[in-house]
């Protein structure tokens, strides 16, 4: 009998602690938010997030972080208001890379209830020649009755390819300005090709400034000049292309 005393004592000591019920879904704090304009912004420009916050316990405060300087530490950029509901702020993105963000949740301690992340990438323009293979002749010629500044400057008639990456980028598109003088027949071909994305291209005629955008996807791409008829003509190339990363990788 004391055997089974002790254990139905046991069991019933042990019963409330198993059918304890799980935490309420709805009492637990929660956060959400997206960047008006999407997540891929211009360095520097104004960005801003739409959020929403849900069941905020008594007492607790809403801080937006961000990664800050090259360590990417995240500090308090703005204290939101701790009310249940939607709201938006406005902020300036930082300098060209990614960047992470976070609203969190904290109580009167300071101690994190709960919080969301997500990645900005801030955008900036660099030069072509960044993924040259090897140094070309630059400068500026007038070509057309207009200035342009080359990064590189081309005298082989050769189908050849300017530059091709040979892994992933951080870029999201390229603007290139042409010119081609010193021949005076046909017209040369300039493409901008990508592994998973149809070839953007533009006519060169002779003396003719002439320019070239494309949309990149961030997988590798090249500037490739088709064969050039005239023989003679020199072909001049400059630009940029928006990437994340100062080196476009």
């Amino acid at each position: 009998m004391r055997f089974r005393t002790g254990l139905a004592l046991a069991a019933a000591t042990l019963l409330p602690v198993l059918a304890a019920p799980a935490a309420d879904a709805a009492t637990t704090p929660s956060v959400n938010f997206a960047f008006g304009k999407g997540a891929r912004v211009d360095a520097s420009s104004k960005v801003t997030i739409n959020y929403s916050l849900a069941n905020l316990p008594k007492g607790s405060h809403v801080e937006l972080r961000r990664e800050t300087g090259s360590s990417h530490t995240y500090k308090t950029i703005n204290t939101l208001k701790a009310v249940n509901g939607k709201g938006s702020v406005t902020t300036t993105a930082p300098t060209q890379g990614r960047w992470g963000y976070r609203i969190l949740v904290l109580n009167s301690k300071n101690q994190t209830l709960t919080y969301r992340g997500h990645w900005l990438y801030a955008y900036s323009n660099i030069s072509i020649s960044k993924f040259f293979p090897k140094k070309y002749s630059s400068g500026t010629i007038g070509v057309g009755n207009r200035l342009l500044a080359y990064d590189a400057k081309i005298t082989t008639d050769d189908a050849m390819d300017l530059f091709a990456t040979t892994r992933n980028t951080t870029c999201r598109s390229t603007s290139l300005r042409m010119g081609r003088i010193h021949g005076f027949t046909g017209s040369r071909r300039v493409k901008v090709l990508q592994t998973n994305a149809p070839a953007a291209s533009k006519l060169l005629p002779f003396d003719t400034y002439v320019t070239l955008s494309a949309n990149l996807t961030g997988a590798p791409f090249a500037v490739h000049l088709d064969e050039d008829p005239s023989n003679s003509a020199d072909t001049y190339i400059g630009g940029t292309v928006s990437c994340y990363s100062a080196s476009g990788f």
